[in-house]
């Protein structure tokens, strides 16, 4: 078994991957994850409509893309697509990351499944079963020496799907769940517990028991996350006594809105909610902010679950107890200070995430580098890929510095602005570009380039220490989308910073690496300045 306790079940299409990987990961209490998923989540399309599109061979672009990204998983059960293991490069990846079990299904088993599919492009012009298990029949002829290279190989015929999961459990000498997820808000006077770990959605009821939480639970979550997690977060609640109430609402900030408040509200009014009632919120930081702003203002107040499933949520947006909706007028107008009950924090749910949603949160892991945390600048100092190695301990340095600061500034009138570095001509590009050009990690990355000029600029900052920061940078450098902007116009957006007092605006600068400090005599020349260096250091 590899070190960092992987499965990959293999098999042809039919053969039962999804369900016994769904068991596996129940009794096991670990992590389940299914490639072809990820794709369709990642790409915003189903696998036929990937295949008109892009063809099998583009398909299998996103397989390799979706199989490299596991590498943060660890106790995961990972089902893979009938044909993972055609490209060498795959069969690497997963020989490096765990176990690979081979269901040896018979075609003749098999077709009798899929008789009644219709979304399976490379069976999708068969008539009739017969013609299905001819098709099964030349495709396992194709891939069977590669299946073969497989740790485990299983002929489980009719066997049940929890008959398969017990066999391949006793082959590997398996049983659990033996580990329980770690909290780690080790902060004096933390209002509530951060639980940070790989596996711990499936063991999500036991974190909350003391909690004395009503049966009727609430989850909301997203039609990007609904097909990765949904089912797992519901099964595992259903199992522990709650009677679960899902929601899914569509991804992107149109969600973010008093409308879709409004939704949630009409529809839970039906659903015999109390205020024990908790809401669970399965997604990042749209789904989060919505969700925790339902559950601040239902009842007045009923308890709140984070359940982040993104890097930027994970480090950011779900730890604070900020919570609220967008207004046309902007981002984040109507909203409260709200605490959640607690935070479950899955890092194998990065495993699931594209590059570009990495960059996002890789953002504000960036930042509290530059803020306060040693740690992370030194793993930054190595470079993007020793982040993915060191994520877990990445994730919780991260909340415990976030935690502590906003434990002694909740309501952000002192150092919880530390936290806003880079964030103010970030969030001014952010405005300027219409929120559709660049994600908010991306905004940061540029706003902390413009913040580090301002810094040395500004002779705060050494010349030695500036230098030092931009290689960090360039280190963790953004691949940006091409962008044009009007640097008075970015200028003009900073200046209605919601942060700002009396028309001032605090820009968050750097004394030194992990020494923040306000600054409000900053002249405009200066600032157009800093964003010309931003525009050019990250073209």
């Amino acid at each position: 078994m590899a070190n960092n306790s992987m499965l990959f079940l293999a098999g042809l299409m039919g053969s039962g991957k999804s369900s016994v990987g769904k068991i596996l990961a129940s009794r096991l209490g670990w992590t389940y994850l299914d490639t072809d998923l990820i794709i369709e989540s990642n790409t915003g399309n189903s696998i036929p409509e990937i295949f008109d599109k892009e063809g099998e061979s583009g398909f299998r672009t996103h397989e390799t893309e979706a199989i490299r990204n596991l590498d943060t998983v660890t106790r995961g059960i990972v089902s893979l697509g009938g044909g993972a293991l055609e490209r060498p490069e795959n069969r690497e990846a997963i020989r490096q990351m765990g176990t690979l079990v081979w269901l040896d299904v018979s075609p003749g088993v098999a077709s009798k499944r899929l008789a009644r599919s219709r979304n399976r492009p490379l069976i999708a012009e068969a008539d009739s079963v017969a013609e299905i298990e001819n098709r099964l029949g030349t495709l396992l002829n194709e891939r069977k020496a590669n299946y073969q290279t497989a740790d485990v190989v299983l002929n489980p015929g009719t066997k049940s799907p929890q008959a398969i999961a017990k066999t391949i459990m006793d082959e590997l000498g398996l049983s659990g769940p033996s580990h329980t997820p770690r909290e780690i808000s080790q902060v004096p006077d933390s209002p509530y517990p951060v639980f940070v770990d790989h596996g711990v959605l499936p063991q999500m009821p036991p974190l909350l028991e003391d909690s004395r939480l009503s049966s009727h639970a609430v989850l909301i979550t997203d039609t990007r996350v609904e097909p990765l997690y949904r089912d797992q977060v519901e099964t595992t609640l259903s199992e522990a006594g709650f009677t679960v109430h899902p929601r899914t609402i569509p991804p992107g900030e149109q969600s973010k809105s008093l409308a879709t408040l409004g939704e949630l509200y009409d529809f839970y009014a039906e659903q015999g909610l109390d205020r024990r009632s908790p809401v669970i919120a399965l997604g990042g930081g749209v789904v989060g902010d919505l969700a925790g702003f339902f559950a601040a203002s239902y009842l007045r107040g009923i308890p709140l679950v984070h359940v982040p499933t993104t890097l930027l949520a994970q480090v950011d947006s779900s730890i604070g107890g900020k919570v609220g909706v967008n207004l046309t007028a902007g981002k984040n107008l109507v909203g409260a200070f709200y605490n959640p009950l607690a935070v479950c924090i899955d890092v194998n749910t990065l495993g699931s995430l594209p590059e570009r949603e990495w960059q996002t949160g890789l953002g504000e892991v960036i930042k509290y580098g530059f803020i306060g945390n040693r740690e992370i600048y030194e793993i930054l100092q190595s470079g993007r890929g020793k982040v993915r190695e060191h994520i877990l301990e990445i994730i919780r340095w991260s909340v415990q510095q976030k935690l502590g600061i906003v434990t002694r500034d909740f309501r952000e009138g002192n150092v919880r602005r530390f936290l806003n570095f880079g964030h103010t001509l970030g969030h001014a590009l952010e405005k300027v570009t219409k929120y559709q050009v660049l994600n908010h990690g991306e905004a940061v990355y540029w706003g902390m380039a413009a913040a580090l000029y301002l810094s040395f600029k500004t002779d705060h900052l050494s010349k030695k220490k500036y230098r030092d920061a931009l290689e960090v940078m360039d280190k963790m450098r953004f691949s940006l989308p091409p962008f044009r902007v009007d640097p008075e116009e970015v200028k003009a957006a900073a200046a209605y910073d919601k942060k700002r007092i009396r028309d001032t605006i605090h820009w968050v600068l750097l004394e030194d690496i992990g020494k923040p400090v306000i600054e409000t005599d900053v002249g405009e020349s200066l600032i157009l300045e800093a964003i010309e260096f931003a525009r050019e250091f990250t073209g």
